[in-house]
């Protein structure tokens, strides 16, 4: 989206519209862990002595944990679960599958997303299994029917809290605080273990010590998005600079990612980043409107404020929706009435998107 004076005739408007634009990274993105066949020098020596030993590796370099998974709406979509045939929705994985695959242009892997449609009551009946409550059926964008099954506390909280619960009481050790600088490998390319920085205070990358953890079982990567790292996501669109926004977490900077492709990992897709568009130039990062939008779009109407005129369907692509607010050079808006609404955004979020001025009210068209 480069300054193109013809479509660009207000680029101050269209760099405050950039700066509240929400990015979410990783939607098609991956990293595919592989390492060469042939023997490689490490990128980094093994260390003489590890001040730890552990099974397997669990860190987080925040205070909290749960990163991106805690700040979500609380969605998990299922297809054929006993809530849906209660409301008389009809699903199934292979419709679920088709849903998945359109939605990603046919790009992603068919194996992967399978695998997500045909196990995705199992995924929602494990959560459940954790006491993680779910009380509602909502629609996104690019599915055929309703089938995300929110939390009760609409966000990811209501899951991940359940998750750290349980590993605590298996006597996992969680180590916060704790920053990911490199992957250690032999020079057979095996992942030994981890340096890292512990008492990390972000985002002081001096702060704390160097620390190195050996892992007898494995390093499991699950570090979610980067895009608040925004030199890394250029590396792969030019296009988001620090005009953009992010949904993300403050810390979703993707050095974990960039630690696994310095072994010899194979990062796919990277390029495909998600725009999202459901933010609101009136709050900053995943706030209330990102929780409302995405519940009103089959009630509501996005217009372009503009000309009042409609501009692109409303339950459309989530990708396609995006690109045509971005061509509007200006934000865009979502009218719907209170009644429906309230039938899909819980209240207390609805009013404190009211408070800070996200979401307004008229008592007339």
């Amino acid at each position: 989206m480069s300054k193109n004076t013809k479509q660009d005739p207000n680029p101050q408007g269209r760099h405050h519209f950039l700066k509240s634009t929400g990015i979410m990274m990783g939607a098609l993105g991956g990293m595919a862990l592989s390492r060469p066949a042939a023997a490689v020098a490490p990128p980094a020596p093994v260390p003489q002595k590890w001040d730890t030993t552990v099974d397997v590796l669990i860190i987080e370099k925040m205070p909290l944990f749960g990163g991106n998974s805690t700040l979500n709406g609380g969605d998990l979509s299922a297809a054929g679960y006993s809530m849906q045939q209660a409301l008389g929705i009809e699903d199934s994985p292979e419709l679920m599958y088709q849903d998945m695959m359109k939605a990603g242009n046919w790009l992603n892997y068919p194996e992967l997303v399978r695998t997500v449609a045909d196990h995705s009551v199992e995924a929602l009946e494990w959560a459940k299994s954790l006491w993680a409550e779910f009380d509602r059926v909502n629609y996104h964008g690019g599915h055929a029917v309703k089938r995300a099954h929110q939390l009760k506390q609409r966000s990811g909280s209501g899951l991940v809290v359940k998750q750290y619960q349980k590993a605590k009481e298996l006597g996992v050790v969680i180590e916060q605080r704790t920053k990911l600088e490199r992957l250690i490998i032999d020079s057979q390319g095996r992942v030994l273990g981890a340096e890292v920085r512990r008492g990390y205070k972000f985002p002081d990358d001096a702060s704390g010590s160097i620390a190195f953890i050996r892992a007898t079982k494995g390093v499991v990567l699950a570090s979610g998005g980067f895009s608040q790292g925004v030199a890394l996501r250029q590396m792969y669109d030019p296009r988001l600079t620090d005009t953009f926004t992010s949904t993300n977490q403050p810390s979703a900077t993707g050095e974990a990612l960039m630690a696994a492709s310095m072994i010899g990992a194979l990062a796919t897709q990277m390029d495909w980043i998600q725009l999202g568009p459901w933010t609101s130039p009136d709050e900053q990062g995943f706030g209330y409107i990102p929780q409302c939008v995405e519940r009103v779009v089959s009630y509501g109407l996005m217009v372009d404020p503009a000309n009042g005129r409609r501009f692109f369907k409303e339950t459309g692509n989530r990708k396609e929706r995006a690109d045509a607010i971005i061509q509007l050079w200006h934000p865009a808006l979502i009218i719907a009435d209170k009644t429906n609404t309230l039938k899909m955004v819980d209240e207390g979020r609805m009013n404190g998107a009211l408070k800070n001025g996200s979401l307004k009210t008229y008592n007339t068209l």
